[in-house]
């Protein structure tokens, strides 16, 4: 029954319209300096901050582009820290602390209500980093993870829209 329900929702949320791609944005304004965008495509989820990209979820995903402590700043915003979750890195030595926040925000949606331990502890095996997140002058916080946009090492085409970004953040997260 709930495998029905679900397929439902699906083709509710994505349908078809001949053979074109489908998306559904989710978006809005912050604050005076902040904006997000959330595009669902058929395929990939990809995230936007003041119309700059910091990831995706989909085929070649990009993520852990904001701290915990940036993610923390989102929770004033019904239900975007949820949804920005998916793009947060989790350090080793903040998993406690975020298992029972996020357990508490699943808590509050009634179909995850009862499983919201497990789902927690699944999210967070995702979203755990080897590494940490730096700060380095002139740029802002940065990291190493393979697949982060923050990553400019890897990724320098991004650099100049993550100082941009890291300055934003900076002002929400005060």
């Amino acid at each position: 029954m709930e495998r029905e329900k679900l397929s439902e929702w699906e083709k509710k949320f994505f349908p078809k319209n001949n053979n074109d791609e489908f998306v559904r944005f989710i978006g809005g304004k912050l604050n005076e300096d902040i904006t997000f965008s959330i595009e669902f495509q058929d395929c990939e989820v990809v995230f936007f901050l003041n119309d700059i990209y910091i990831g995706n979820l989909g085929g070649h995903f990009k993520a852990w582009f904001l701290t915990w402590n940036e993610l923390l700043a989102f929770q004033q915003f019904d239900y975007l820290f949820l949804l920005l979750l998916p793009m947060t890195g989790i350090e080793e030595n903040q998993i406690v602390e975020a298992n029972l926040l996020i357990k508490n925000h699943l808590k509050t949606i009634p179909m995850f209500e009862n499983h919201a331990e497990y789902i927690a502890k699944c999210i967070l095996n995702g979203l755990t980093i080897n590494g940490r997140f730096f700060e380095e002058n002139e740029i802002g916080i940065l990291n190493n993870q393979n697949h982060s946009v923050r990553n400019i090492e890897k990724y320098p085409r991004y650099a100049e829209d993550v100082i941009k970004l890291n300055g934003v953040l900076k002002k929400l997260t005060r």
